[in-house]
């Protein structure tokens, strides 16, 4: 079994690599720039300070060892939104009332209200992993909020002056109109003043977006029929076969067939129990797959096309740039 870093390690490793001349944290106005220490790993964050004591954090790496990172989130009034555009995070806080161990990852998002409180994340090696963390000032979504009713029930308590729980929600997939907005601030292409009111415009318009979302999720009836354990066994049995068959994936008849239930029940219940169709599922998967023999194979970008079931390397590069905002010899490139 691989060594697991701790966090008390992890702060060692760092001390050494002060220690042997690496430059870890770098200032340059209200933006710092944090390294891993290279025995760790490769990549880091970078930090934006904005107004009203809100921030943006952008997170990316690979590990050489799993970590294990066990902390306290202090007192604070910030909400914070979470975007996962690579890898897979455990996250434990004990104590919470709901999704207190949980697992997020690659194109899902969250909202979140976390103060006083045990955080311990779990971190895979060899894995690249990115993440985007909004930080939002409580008094800011007071400022902004026009009319209760626009407001999830956790959120409307604290315009209303009652104190708020901390609270973890997950919104599902990141969809194409916050994907977007997530590569603007990848790519901001400005600096100083300029760059922190076209960050604070993305900030609202993904604060915007997900709060919308959260809504609607509130408001979703629940008449479906519940799934039998049976059934939730073959959907899972549904997903499986789908990953581990890219390059030539059943036709959705065939694939219920397999798994011993009708296509209406295969279909509905897909969503039901994973949040998105069978054709959603499979395409992320083809995604995820090519983000990964890109960053950690020699393969060619027609090879790893043809892996992942494209027979068109036009309409496999055009699915990748519309994913993940870049082609697949650019990401191969960032990869380094």
């Amino acid at each position: 079994m691989a060594k697991i870093i701790t966090i008390s390690e992890f702060q060692d490793f760092e001390a050494e690599a002060r220690q042997n001349g690496e430059v870890l944290e770098h200032w340059e106005d209200s933006v710092a720039k944090f390294t891993v220490p290279q025995k760790v790993g490769n990549g880091g964050q970078l930090f934006f300070r904005l107004r009203d004591g809100c921030h943006i954090k952008i997170e990316e790496g690979k590990f050489h060892y799993p970590l294990c990172l066990d902390s306290h989130i202090p007192e604070s009034q910030q909400l914070f939104l979470s975007f996962y555009s690579s890898g897979n995070f455990r996250i434990i806080n004990p104590g919470l009332k709901a999704e207190s161990d949980r697992t997020e990852g690659w194109r899902e998002s969250c909202f979140s209200f976390m103060q006083d409180i045990q955080n311990i994340e779990y971190i895979p090696a060899q894995q690249r992993l990115q993440r985007i963390q909004l930080g939002i000032n409580l008094d800011v979504l007071r400022a902004l909020n026009s009319g209760l009713e626009v407001l999830p029930v956790q959120l409307q308590k604290w315009i209303e002056g009652k104190e708020i729980e901390n609270f973890h929600q997950s919104l599902g997939t990141i969809t194409p109109a916050i994907q977007i907005k997530l590569q603007e601030i990848r790519n901001c292409p400005y600096r100083g003043a300029i760059r922190q009111i076209y960050l604070e415009s993305r900030m609202l318009d993904l604060l915007a977006l997900q709060l919308t979302k959260w809504t609607e999720l509130e408001q979703q009836p629940c008449y479906l029929p519940k799934l039998r354990r049976n059934d939730i066994e073959r959907l899972y049995l549904a997903q499986e076969i789908l990953s581990k068959n890219l390059e030539n994936p059943p036709s959705l008849l065939e694939l219920a067939r397999q798994v011993g239930l009708n296509d209406n029940k295969l279909k509905w219940g897909f969503r039901h129990l994973f949040g998105k169709a069978v054709f959603e599922y499979f395409h992320d998967c083809q995604m995820q797959q090519a983000q990964n023999l890109l960053a950690q194979t020699q393969l060619s970008v027609t090879e790893i096309a043809h892996t992942v079931g494209y027979a068109s390397l036009p309409s496999f590069s055009g699915a990748f740039r519309r994913r993940f905002g870049t082609s697949p010899r650019g990401y191969r490139d960032r990869c380094g």
